[in-house]
Parts: C-alpha cells; sequence; structure tokens
C-alpha cells in the first residue's frame, strides 16, 4: 500500500508540473516549481482516498517531494482504496431532511430582514450577452438542469435541516422585451437592478432563476441568479458548463454520487474537531477584528444590504510576471494577491492588524464524480494579517502564508464557531471579520463552451450577508479578474473608487518589480495633492495662529453655541475659552488672546482645576475650525464607523512662534 501512495505522489506531482521524475529532485520546492493550493489539495485528497491519511495543511506546510513520500509511507492506512463511512453506516434516504453545514446556517441568519449587514442573500448574478437564443429550448435546458443537481431543488429549514424536493417547481423563464422602447438602456439598468439583489424564497423556490431580455433580434441578455446556500463558485461553473451542453441537446452522463452521500463519508472526527476548537480558543483573546475602514454609517445601522462591484483586468503577461516573483519565493499565487490587498486596506484602516475572512473550496476526491457535484463545499478560516511594519510585499506574503499554513491545519472548526465564540466573549462589543478575500484560481471561470454557446460574461455581482468587502479574484482567458463587492450604503462610492485603484495600482507594481521593494506610495493622487498644497511654503495660511481665529470668531458671535456637554449647551464665550485655557497653556502657546477674552467677558462656568485636566467636550458645527478658505478643517470623533477618512486629512501647517 505504502509504495503504491509513494508512486501516486511522484505521478500527480510530475502530472501537475509537467515534469518527469527524473527533473523533480526531492529538496526541490514544489510551490516555486508552480503547484498551487487546489493542486495541493487535489492530491491530499487523492492521497487519501488510496489509503495514505494526509491532510492539505500538512502538504502545504511541508512542499517538498522528500516529506510527501515520507507522509505516503508513514501515513498509509488500513482500510481500502474506495474509502470508508467516517459519520456511521446509516444511508441518507431520498426526501429526508439532512443536516446543514455551519457556513449554510450563516447564510440562512443572514438572509433575514433586520439583521446587521443582513436582509440580503447569499447568491451570484451573472448576466451574458447573447446574439440570439431559442427560449423554449433554453427553458428546457433548464428544467433538466434542475433536475439534474438535487441541491437546486433543496428546502431549507429554520430548524438546521434541509431536504430535496422531487419535482421542479421552477416558474418557467420570463421574458423582458424592450425592442423600440425609447430608452433601451434605462429599461435593462431597471431589470438589473430588480434581478441583481434577489432574494429567493428558500422554503418554497428551486435556488436557480434564468431569465432573458430581448433587445433586438440579434441582441438578447441572459440573466442568471443562483443561490449559494446550494452552490459554491466551482459548482456555478459546473452549472453553466451543463447548461450550455443541455441548451445544445447534449445528453449528460449521471452523477453517481450526491452531495449528501458525499458529506456523510467525509466528515470530521470528533476529536480532531476538539483539537482544532482548542487551537483556536487558545488564540482567541489576542486575535483584532476586521479592518476599520471609513464608513458613511455605523454597521448595525444597515439592515438590508446591497452591493456594489468594481473590476479589473490583470493581463496575461502582468499576471504571469507576478505569478513566476512569488514563484522564486516560495510564495503561492493567491497569498501574494491576499498580501497586497491587505496592504492596501491598512491605507485607510485605523487598524494595521486586522482579520481577513478566506472561504476555502476543499472538495476531497473520493469518487471520479465529486466534481460534477453542484453544492456548498465551502469552509471558512480567518486569517490574521500584520500590517504595521511590513515594508514589502516578500515580508508581508511571507508573514501571511505563513500564518495561514498554520491555521488551515485547524480548519475544522471555522471562521464562523470561531466568530459565535467572540461574541459569547465580548457581548458589547463582539469582534467581526466583514472583509472576505475569495481566490478562485485554479480553473477559468467561463469555460469556452459556455461562451461559445452563451456569449460573454457581461455583468456579475456577488452579495453575501455581514460582509462589508468581498474581493474575489479569478481565473480569466485573458489574465486575471479583479474583483470588489462592496455595501454602498457603508462604503462611499468615491472611497472605495479611491482604495480600488490603489490597490489595484499596487497589484500593477508588483507584476513588474521585485517584492522586496518598499511597498509603493498608496496614497490616491487627489489626496496628494491637497497635502502637498496645505504643506507649501507659497501657501496662504491667512495670518495669525489657528485658536487665534477660533477666539475672534468666538468673540464676534458670542451668543451661538460653543460648547455641549451632558445634554446642555454652553452659549457664553467665556465658558468655552476657559475650557480650552489649560490644553492651550499645555502646549507653550502664548494666552495674549485668551487674556484679551477673559478681560472683555467674566467667566460664568468653573473654569479648569489644572493644566491636566480633559474636559470632554463636543464643539458644534457652527464654532468648527475653519480652513483659510473658509471650509472646515477635518476633525475626528473617536467614532470608527463614521470618522473622516484618515488619508483624506491635509496635514496642517502650523504658524505658531
Amino acid at each position: 500500500m505504502s509504495e503504491v501512495c509513494v508512486e501516486l505522489v511522484g505521478k500527480l506531482v510530475g502530472e501537475m508540473l509537467g515534469l518527469s521524475k527524473e527533473e523533480l529532485s526531492p529538496s526541490d520546492n514544489l510551490i516555486s516549481l508552480g503547484l498551487g493550493s487546489l493542486d495541493i489539495m487535489r492530491i491530499a485528497g487523492l492521497l487519501t482516498k488510496n489509503g495514505c491519511n494526509v491532510t492539505f495543511s500538512e502538504l502545504v506546510s511541508n512542499p517538498c517531494m522528500a516529506s510527501w513520500v515520507n507522509f505516503a509511507r508513514e501515513r498509509s492506512a488500513r482500510s481500502s482504496s474506495n474509502g470508508s463511512p467516517l459519520l456511521g453506516s446509516a444511508n441518507y434516504s431520498k426526501g429526508d431532511p439532512f443536516p446543514i453545514t455551519s457556513v449554510q446556517h450563516a447564510y440562512m441568519v443572514g438572509r433575514r430582514d433586520g439583521q446587521e449587514l443582513g436582509g440580503t442573500a447569499c447568491h451570484a448574478y451573472m448576466e451574458f450577452e447573447c446574439g440570439s437564443l431559442d427560449a423554449a429550448k433554453l427553458e428546457r435546458a433548464v428544467e433538466l438542469l434542475i433536475l439534474r443537481h438535487p441541491m437546486l431543488r433543496a428546502r431549507f429549514s429554520d430548524d438546521g435541516t434541509a431536504r430535496i424536493e422531487d419535482k421542479v417547481t421552477w416558474k418557467g423563464l420570463t421574458t423582458y422585451r424592450v425592442e423600440g422602447a425609447g430608452n433601451p438602456d434605462s429599461r435593462i439598468e431597471g431589470i438589473r437592478q430588480e434581478l441583481s439583489h434577489l432574494r429567493f424564497d428558500i422554503e418554497q423556490d428551486d435556488l436557480i432563476d434564468v431569465r432573458l431580455t430581448v433587445v433586438s433580434p440579434k441582441r438578447t441578455i441572459m440573466h442568471i441568479n443562483v443561490d449559494l446556500l446550494a452552490a459554491d463558485v466551482l459548482s456555478i461553473q459546473v452549472l453553466l458548463e451543463d447548461l450550455a451542453h443541455l441548451y445544445d441537446g447534449t445528453d449528460l452522463a449521471p452523477i453517481e454520487i450526491d452531495f449528501m452521500e458525499y458529506a456523510r463519508r467525509t466528515g470530521i472526527g470528533e476529536d480532531a474537531r476538539n483539537e482544532d476548537r482548542e487551537y483556536w480558543l487558545n488564540r482567541i483573546d489576542n486575535m483584532p477584528g476586521g479592518p476599520s475602514l471609513p464608513l458613511k454609517a455605523p454597521m448595525e445601522s444597515v439592515k438590508r444590504s446591497q452591493f456594489t462591484r468594481m473590476e479589473y483586468l490583470i493581463d496575461s503577461k502582468s499576471w504571469k510576471n507576478f505569478t513566476e516573483k512569488g514563484r522564486q519565493i516560495g510564495v503561492t499565487q493567491s497569498m501574494g494577491i491576499a498580501a497586497v490587498y491587505a496592504k492596501a486596506l491598512s491605507r485607510w484602516s485605523e487598524d494595521k492588524k486586522f482579520l481577513l475572512n478566506l472561504p476555502l473550496f476543499n472538495r476531497k476526491p473520493i469518487h471520479p464524480d465529486v466534481d460534477k457535484i453542484v453544492s456548498d463545499f465551502t469552509s471558512l478560516i480567518l486569517l490574521e494579517a500584520d500590517c504595521a511594519n511590513a515594508i514589502s510585499l516578500l515580508e508581508l506574503a511571507s508573514q501571511m502564508q505563513g500564518r495561514f499554513q498554520q491555521d488551515v491545519a485547524h480548519s475544522s472548526f471555522g471562521a464562523v464557531e470561531v466568530l459565535r465564540e467572540l461574541s459569547h466573549r465580548c457581548p458589547n462589543d463582539p469582534k467581526k471579520a466583514p472583509v472576505v478575500f475569495a481566490s478562485n484560481i485554479g480553473t477559468q471561470f467561463i469555460s469556452n463552451k459556455v461562451e461559445d454557446v452563451f456569449g460573454p460574461l457581461s455583468k456579475m455581482l456577488a452579495e453575501t450577508p455581514q460582509v462589508l468587502l468581498d474581493h474575489q479574484i479569478y481565473d480569466h482567458k485573458n489574465g486575471l479578474l479583479l474583483a470588489w463587492d462592496y455595501v454602498s450604503e457603508l462604503l462611499d462610492d468615491k472611497i472605495a473608487k479611491q482604495m480600488f485603484e490603489a490597490y489595484c495600482t499596487a497589484v500593477r507594481f508588483y507584476c513588474e518589480n521585485d517584492w522586496s521593494e518598499p511597498f509603493p506610495d498608496l496614497l490616491p493622487p487627489s489626496q496628494r495633492a491637497a497635502r502637498a498644497e496645505a504643506n507649501s511654503e507659497g501657501a496662504d495660511l491667512g495670518g495669525g495662529t489657528l485658536h487665534g481665529r477660533f477666539f475672534a470668531r468666538a468673540q464676534a458671535e458670542q451668543a451661538a453655541a460653543a460648547l455641549e456637554k451632558d445634554q446642555k449647551t454652553l452659549s457664553s464665550t467665556d465658558t468655552a475659552l476657559a475650557q480650552l485655557e489649560p490644553q492651550i497653556t499645555a502646549c507653550g502657546e502664548p494666552n495674549a488672546e485668551l487674556e484679551s477674552c477673559r478681560t472683555a467677558h467674566p467667566l460664568s462656568w468653573p473654569k479648569a482645576s489644572s493644566r491636566t485636566a480633559k474636559p470632554c467636550w463636543t464643539i458644534p458645527p457652527a464654532c468648527t475650525p475653519r480652513k483659510p478658505n473658509g471650509s472646515a478643517l477635518p476633525m475626528n470623533t473617536g467614532k470608527s464607523s463614521s470618522r473622516p477618512m484618515p488619508p483624506s486629512i491635509p496635514a496642517p501647517r502650523c504658524s505658531a512662534p
């Protein structure tokens, strides 16, 4: 058995890298030779199926042939190569309820109205630009697709179970016609807005919907919605491929295993899960939360989130350069991109150490048809990124990859469970991880067959409950597609665009430069120009000091509200100056203006008792300090959920003596 597994290791690695046994050295770093995460997951699954009980985390932590051959010899199990059930021998009967995963349960809870960042389905919306389609053929193809994949007929219940309906309940093909409309683009956008935020009734509906918009005899738009309770990213690829074949009239071979049987045969043992739980609980008190990004409103104020997408395509040559630079230092493509993403976020985040939420798509090849199954195989893991002192991509990517390789070995206790535990420990201020990085590298998302039948993918949007920002990367026939889906009610569109542009700039930089080079300046050009103007020696500062202009305004508008505290408003300017005196004096500033105001206006409010006093006052908008041009100087309110964006605050020049 052990020698069979040793042979299998060499065969699989050689096939995936296109190398012969003679070209593979025992000490070669296989990631440096080009193996990706999905390749390693597949090798781990095939070895397990053939009797060698080895995990993805063990292989990715020791990516050389010598280690893998030792694993193959030492871990060879006595079970047959067909695999064995891990959760008992009870068979799932058709129509019986079956338990859903923790990720599916989180999607269910988040889609409900009234939840923070909820009220939305976890779904993928796609548009294809077709020439002309036969509507009757397409409708029949969709019906056959739903019959072929049981999870599209799943009904989910609040008790944490799902069951499969026997019959298709899809309502059939809806067709919109905008030929001859006065403003067809406006009509199309209205249809898009309705469908891109669709929420299925998961207790009644089939979990896929296909519709058409006929624009002209030679142009039709196909709209596809898939609820991700029933499908992960690879499943969507399977659905699109199968739909193209069914539309063409191809008879597809039946799938010999379903998701319920897969889950039964690949369950995690209780001992392993308890060990993983202990690992995370030992770390949990020192874990950060997600990035503290500048928001328009508190997260809890958004009860039904809607997402907006931004995309950028890295061309094939640049992506090949990026991949090669990572390969030379043993960093995977995914982790290289994740590190650039983290660094870009840190430019806007108040906290430089934070968590990213990473989906894992690990299908264990226990059967030849596993890759044909449509379901949600997703698990989630929380990845720490410490960007505070990371100077270069080499440093940050190596740090994050090392952390990932250690954590993924304990992924049976996933992000959902870890966040739930964090919530229990800090119920008044639970840590969250609403920023996602999803790597879908490994297979081209839209195959040539799908594009030949339905035309190019022209629009896509993914929405996920309890997520603020979801970054997905996809293999594209012309390179790598970078996509950000964000909640526009929280992230200002202008700020989101600046963040995305800065991120894409950094990716391009490391496509062309060595990863040991320091990170490029990610400050947006408009903000760099504003700072340069504010710091220019020739800038007109208006003369005097900042607090001097405040005093002058206070004297000119004595009746205006000056300070607010404990729901009390103090309209006496004298009172405001008395409270500010200790802070001004402590800074060593001359107090001529203060003395002038004190002489002219007797004080009615008790003055601060010492220079160390720190009165907590809120300055009303009417008294906000102003620039010489009249615009308000930015101020930090201390509330991270709605503060001004830190990079946008010009660094003011001081004219103090």
